[in-house]
């Protein structure tokens, strides 16, 4: 596992970014230290923020779900829009984006 700069610098991606991802329930650290709060990531990880900077490239806008429950750490609860109004569901549906 590496830690969150040395994972930033492999995604080409802010350490500030990433701790936005986590927040949202995006791209969820597979550990946290409990003591120093640091943010470790696998490299299972680098295919996920790649899907995450190509969405946001073709136009995709990240955004908080509205749903009241409390938040799952799943990209499913995160919303997705494009310029067209497009969720990230329907993505998926029409393009067969995992």
């Amino acid at each position: 596992m590496e830690k969150i700069g040395d994972f930033s610098k492999r995604c080409e991606v802010t350490i500030k970014a990433l701790r936005w991802y986590d927040k949202l329930g995006l791209l969820v650290p597979d550990y946290i230290d409990k003591f120093t709060g640091y943010r470790y990531y696998s490299i299972e990880k680098v295919a996920e923020m790649r899907r995450i900077t190509e969405l946001k490239d073709i136009g995709f806008l990240l955004k908080k779900s509205s749903s009241s429950a409390p938040p799952k750490k799943t990209a499913t609860n995160i919303k997705l829009s494009g310029r067209n109004g497009r969720s990230l569901k329907n993505l998926r549906r029409t393009h067969h984006v995992n």
